[in-house]
């Protein structure tokens, strides 16, 4: 093998930083959770509480954590008690596509992984949500064997 092939040999491709950082934020699975929860449009501790099933002091840990990772901020909504609503930032509602993507994936290869009774219909067009990865710039859809990798 000559010097040239063996820096096109994808063992030395540079792997993407982004995905273990994401994958460091949402590692444990409560974070996920907490997060499925803010899609349903859950926002107040004590729901979340009851929804998950979770120890006041594990949400704390949880939300306190996706707060400092600006996936969630806290609003204010009673000064008697100081309680607070838990929403998404722009950074939160961007996570939606992998979740709609994971539930697809897991509703296609995981053994009563089916949620029959919940069905995301697309406001655009009133059909069932079919979440699809297409390229910008051609609009066909991308499977992993599409994809060429970089030569180095």
């Amino acid at each position: 093998m000559t010097p040239n092939n063996l820096n096109t040999s994808p063992s030395n491709l540079p792997r993407p930083v982004a995905v273990k950082r994401t994958l460091e934020i949402f590692s444990d699975p409560w974070s996920f959770a907490v997060l499925q929860e803010l899609f349903f449009r859950v926002r107040r501790f004590d729901d979340f509480q009851q929804n998950l099933n979770i120890s006041r002091s594990v949400l704390t840990r949880r939300l306190r954590h996706l707060e400092e990772q600006q996936i969630i901020t806290r609003k204010l909504y009673s000064n008697h008690a100081q309680r607070f609503e838990y929403v998404l930032t722009e950074r939160g509602r961007d996570m939606y596509t992998i979740f709609v993507a994971l539930r697809q994936w897991g509703e296609r290869w995981l053994d009563d992984a089916q949620t029959e009774d919940l069905h995301l219909i697309h406001a655009s067009c009133g059909q069932e949500l079919d979440l699809q990865l297409v390229c910008g710039n051609c609009q066909h859809e991308v499977h992993a064997s599409d994809i060429k990798l970089p030569a180095k």
